[in-house]
Formats: C-alpha cells, structure tokens, sequence
C-alpha cells in the first residue's frame, strides 16, 4: 500500500496529528487528543461549518454538502437518474481551513458551480428558517431556505436542464 493511502487506527495522538490520505476512515477520530490538559479542552470546542443543497425533479434527484470542521473539509454530491436507477457521485477530502462555504445572503439567488461545469445551477430562494443560539461555549446559526433551481446539471451518461425546480438549500455554522 502506498503511503498515500495508508492505513491508520487513530487520527490523532499526544503531540501528534496525522494527515494525508487513507485507505479507509480511523477507527477513532478525536483530533483534539492531538493536546493535553487546557489546551485539548480549549481545542476539544471544534467549529464546524456546511453548506449544502437537495433538488427534486421527476428525472433526478441528487443533494450536495460542502463541510469544514478545522481538522478536515470535504464535499460530497450524487445524481440518481429516476428512468434508470443509475447514481453518479463524487467526493473529495481536504486539509482542514483549506474551503470556506459561501457568505449566508438571505434573500439573494445563489450561484452554484463546479470547477469542471457538471454542476451549474442557481438557487433563489422564497422562504427561510432560521436558527441562531449563541451560548457560553456553545452556538448555532443555521439557515434552511425553500425555493426553486434553475441550471443544468450533468452525470456520467447525460445532461439534464431544469427551470424552477423545487429544492432546499442550507447553511450551517456551529460551535460545540
């Protein structure tokens, strides 16, 4: 096995936090364990942020998340063709703080694209619902709005084009 897809128990240990890629998920994913004393419980209050998106349309269905939680960032996204039954999907892992999900504008259409162009649609949003608790050590602000889809979207076997689709699309940043 190359070292870069090594195999590992433990993602983090004292002084010691591993990185690169994996051949399979840690048993044990605690990055904080990286530090002793004050320093783990002060690190131990990771933050972690998400954007994300589902879409309905009577030839597809697929959904997006794009996270970032300090130690890692990861994006995910599938496409299941409703005819065939057949699902696409692609997901990818980074070094933590290397994305940043969008700014939470509330009312204004939203630009989603990907680099290669499989994915390029608009999301403008009618309704929202929010939460925002900001505790002691603790907080959330989230943001879930319901609108509508307009773009195209392309798996591995075709290309669909959509106009007013009905979806969700979300935003997510907390403190624990």
């Amino acid at each position: 096995m190359s070292a870069a897809h090594r195999a590992i128990d433990r993602l983090a240990s004292p002084g010691h936090r591993e990185s690169g890629r994996f051949a399979d998920r840690p048993r044990r994913v605690v990055p904080a364990e990286r530090y002793r004393g004050l320093r783990r419980a002060f690190e131990g209050s990771r933050t972690k942020e998400w954007v994300g998106f589902t879409l309905i349309h009577p030839e597809i269905h697929g959904a997006m998340i794009i996270q970032e939680a300090k130690y890692l960032a990861s994006s995910e996204i599938y496409l299941v063709d409703i005819a065939s039954g057949s699902l696409d999907e692609h997901a990818a892992s980074a070094r933590g703080g290397s994305i940043r999900p969008p700014a939470d504008e509330p009312r204004a259409p939203i630009a989603i694209r990907s680099r290669d162009g499989r994915l390029d649609v608009v999301f403008t949003p009618r309704s929202r619902k929010t939460v925002d608790k900001q505790l002691l050590v603790a907080a959330i602000d989230y943001a879930q709005s319901i609108g509508t889809y307009t773009g195209a979207v392309r798996g591995a076997r075709r290309s669909w084009s959509f106009e007013g689709v009905h979806g969700v699309c979300e935003t997510m940043r907390m403190r624990s």
